[in-house]
């Protein structure tokens, strides 16, 4: 009998109370979570655990150190990132457990749907705010962030695969107004 292969979740989230739940009950396909909660003020934390997630507490003040400590913390033969604001659909946890089974790549991409409230955007200016096909599936150590502070540099080793089955489901903001105004104006 052959071991299946185990999967973990990374996530770095500052003060996600409001969508952490929802996109855990997502995951629980993955056999595990980590949960990375840098400068949380609110519930985050005490969210994560109640998902069985191992849950990291700091601070990072340089997004590649976050990153790159939180894959570090996964103990899976793969891992998916997910931000807190996305949500993986039936279809894509499906190919997922299947491309794991039997990958022949290091790193595979996925499809991300951007969500402004309920409608979906693929075209025009609402969709340059998101991302359209991203690598997320990963072996450990195929992917380093670098260690800019934000919007960090991103270096690769091994072979890309094909786009997976399925999609994300990323909730970009309520309404175009949340996306133009400046936290906490409305």
């Amino acid at each position: 009998m052959t071991d299946t292969p185990r999967l973990s979740v990374v996530m770095c989230v500052h003060n996600e109370e409001k969508q952490l739940a929802a996109c855990l009950e997502h995951l629980r396909f993955a056999d595990e979570l980590v949960v990375l909660c840098d400068k949380c003020t609110d519930r985050s934390e005490e969210i994560a655990r109640e998902f069985g997630a191992k849950v990291v507490v700091g601070r990072w003040d340089i997004e590649g150190e976050r990153r790159n400590r939180a894959q570090a913390e996964a103990t899976g033969d793969w891992l998916l990132e997910i931000d807190a604001d996305e949500h993986v659909n039936a279809e894509l946890a499906a190919s997922i457990r299947q491309t794991i089974a039997t990958a022949k790549f290091d790193r595979y991409p996925v499809r991300i749907d951007n969500y402004i409230g309920d409608r979906l955007v693929r075209y025009g200016w609402g969709a340059s705010f998101g991302t359209s096909v991203v690598c997320r599936l990963l072996r450990p150590n195929t992917k380093k962030w670098g260690m800019q502070r934000v919007h960090p540099s991103i270096t690769w080793s091994g072979q890309e695969g094909p786009i997976l089955e399925g999609s994300v489901a990323h909730y970009l903001d309520r309404n175009i107004s949340d996306m133009i105004l400046p936290t906490g104006q409305l």
